[in-house]
């Protein structure tokens, strides 16, 4: 019985990790996002450069509401709040997942995640040249 509930939880557990996959055709016939314009996509480090001024108001109006409207809720250090005064590109992403109290040694890399029964766009990297990163070395006839 034990098995048969952990292996209902594994199945919950994978479709959290693809709900992107039914994001966009769900999103995409609200009027507001069919006529939104394409957005390009950039790395972190240079939305946060554009935008820090925005984001660290937002920020900081979240951090209010939830102190004022969650009991339970765990303050975030003040000297954490998420500024982007004299910082680098390295710095704000720093100083960004600190705010957001995320590990800051989280890959967070853009990626392009490919529907079932559709091929992608680009070309794919043969697993012969996936390198392994403990060692460096090349993984040769995988």
């Amino acid at each position: 019985m034990l098995f048969v509930v952990l292996l209902g939880w594994g199945a919950i557990a994978q479709a959290w990790s693809n709900h992107a996959l039914a994001t966009w055709p769900a999103l995409s016939v609200l009027p507001q996002v069919a006529a939104a314009p394409s957005v390009a996509a950039e790395t972190l480090e240079d939305f946060l450069m554009a935008e820090a001024p925005g984001i660290a108001a937002l920020l900081e109006r979240e951090e209010r509401w939830a102190r004022e409207n969650v009991p339970a809720y765990p303050p975030r250090p003040d000297v954490l709040a998420f500024r982007a005064e004299g910082a680098s590109p390295a710095e704000l992403r720093n100083r960004f997942l600190a705010a957001l109290r995320i590990n800051p040694d989280s890959r967070l890399t853009l990626f392009l995640q490919v529907p079932p029964g559709q091929t992608s766009p680009r070309p794919s990297t043969p697993s012969t040249r996936i390198p392994i990163p403990a060692t460096g070395k090349v993984i040769n006839g995988v």
